[in-house]
């Protein structure tokens, strides 16, 4: 018990992420319902209901709880449910409901099977707009909350992209589209769950609307599906998966050759590449380089010898293009038939047909530029095809440093910003950043219903030699 509380005062101390100031502290206004930067007052209904239920010791529960906390959606209420938990499993989870008010720890029996009904009792009593999950051995990232707030708001049931963290280190995707009812009916007919709890989210009006919610189910390998059914089985309900990965699962199932303490030094490992911004964009680019090469290696294997070989040199270049290299003077397509996709870090809406929102103040994008004999390598241009919703500033930062300040209009036109390579900004690889303070939604002057904040348009992207005129 004694390391386990060096440990939690470890993590209270420096956190995931850096601990946001409360609006006393920092002057700033109150959240607004929803979702912000700040603090929540204890008077204001949360928007989630986060639901983190527990059985076993907290050898891993302190990772879980810290990455609920450091939500950059900060208006939440934490409610962890012990399931017949030890002692020092409640001791911990108090010590938190102590340290924030956000906390609260509900004890209850060893319930049947993984304690469904005691979900229900207390989702009777929940505040928020919206439930999420996370499981004791899972670990969020700091936008998993936005994300699924943005993905509610249009849908009563749906999910985020479920990525497996297996114990040799590697990582595999499930893909899922409940937007799909063939998906759907798929999860209904047969015992078949891409969604994990740690990934699913709905809205608690429609949750109170079932017949019955959670609720004990006797034995069986899939509690969470049962649960999931009774959404999916309602017509007069909305289905959606937003593709972005915002979680990280290790499967209790697929750990029974592990101890506790094993499973707590995983956990631990892969929270501290959390820690890293850019180790989280690179989880992210692993899972779907997993996702992509795993179904290009099964069409492969199906196939026969001459398609082999000619599937076998296109999975090569494809590993490229998701190692995020780009050919210098070939544009980067955000049109629905490009793959610009696949450089996005954050900050993105889905491709259209002609062109990609930003969505938020901030966009982000990581290439590596593949450079041709004889090209210059003191710099590069970096031509945008771009057009604002209205008019935006716009400040473009390549590594974090600013090479250009500028006004786009609500017209298709081109923007050439001359990149200087330096000790900061390395010609191997960049990261570009987009940043647009004046970002807002269609919905917010009553343009449309739509409540994505756009700021600024991509049809293409190129990194061209300095020595290019045209």
């Amino acid at each position: 018990m004694l390391q386990l509380q060096r440990i939690v005062q470890a993590l209270s101390r420096n956190g995931l992420y850096p601990k946001p100031k409360t609006s006393a502290e920092d002057g700033s206004k109150p959240m607004s319902p929803g979702g912000g930067d700040d603090a929540a007052p204890a008077t204001l209904a949360p928007c989630f209901t986060v639901l983190l239920p527990v059985h076993r010791p907290p050898a891993m529960l302190p990772y879980a709880i810290e990455t609920v906390l450091a939500q950059s959606l900060r208006n939440f209420e934490l409610c962890i449910i012990g399931d017949g938990a030890p002692d020092e499993t409640i001791t911990c989870s108090r010590y938190y409901a102590a340290r924030d008010p956000r906390v609260k720890v509900f004890e209850f029996p060893k319930g049947t099977n993984v304690g469904e009904a005691h979900r229900h009792a207390v989702l009777t009593e929940a505040k928020g707009r919206y439930v999420a999950h996370i499981a004791d051995d899972d670990l969020w990232f700091p936008n998993h909350l936005q994300e699924m707030e943005k993905l509610l708001l249009k849908v009563d049931f749906g999910n985020l992209i479920h990525v497996y963290i297996h114990s040799d280190g590697t990582l595999s995707m499930l893909p899922a589209n409940l937007a799909s009812r063939k998906f759907r009916q798929r999860m209904l007919d047969y015992v078949f769950n891409a969604l994990g709890d740690t990934v699913t989210g709905y809205r608690l009006e429609a949750y109170r609307r079932l017949p019955e919610g959670w609720a004990a189910s006797g034995p069986q390998p899939n509690p969470d599906l049962v649960m999931w059914r009774k959404f999916l089985r309602r017509d007069d309900l909305t289905f959606n998966t937003r593709m972005v990965v915002t979680a990280l699962i290790f499967a209790s199932e697929r750990r029974t050759h592990m101890t506790i303490d094993d499973r707590a030094r995983e956990v631990r490992h892969w929270y501290m590449r959390l820690l890293d911004p850019a180790e989280r964009e690179e989880i992210i680019q692993e899972a779907w380089r997993s996702l992509v090469l795993d179904l290009l290696q099964e069409e492969v294997t199906c196939l026969g010898s001459p398609v082999t070989s000619a599937l076998y040199a296109q999975l090569d270049a494809l590993r490229d293009i998701l190692d995020n290299r780009v050919q210098i003077g070939r544009p980067i397509d955000f049109t629905a038939r490009g793959k610009s996709y696949l450089y996005m870090s954050s900050g993105w809406s889905v491709q259209e047909r002609d062109l990609c929102w930003t969505d938020g103040t901030q966009a982000t994008l990581r290439i590596r530029p593949v450079w041709s004999a004889g090209s210059p390598t003191d710099g590069c241009i970096l031509r945008l095809r771009a057009m604002a919703f209205g008019s935006q500033r716009l400040a473009v930062l390549v590594d974090g440093t600013l090479q250009a300040e500028l006004l786009v209009n609500d017209a298709w036109s081109d923007y050439d910003i001359d990149v200087a390579f330096s000790k900061q900004i390395s010609r191997n690889e960049i990261e570009i950043t987009f940043h647009l303070p004046e970002a807002h939604s269609p919905n917010s002057v009553g343009v449309s219903q739509d409540v994505r904040e756009l700021g600024i348009a991509l049809s293409s992207l190129t990194l061209l030699p300095r020595n290019v005129q045209t």
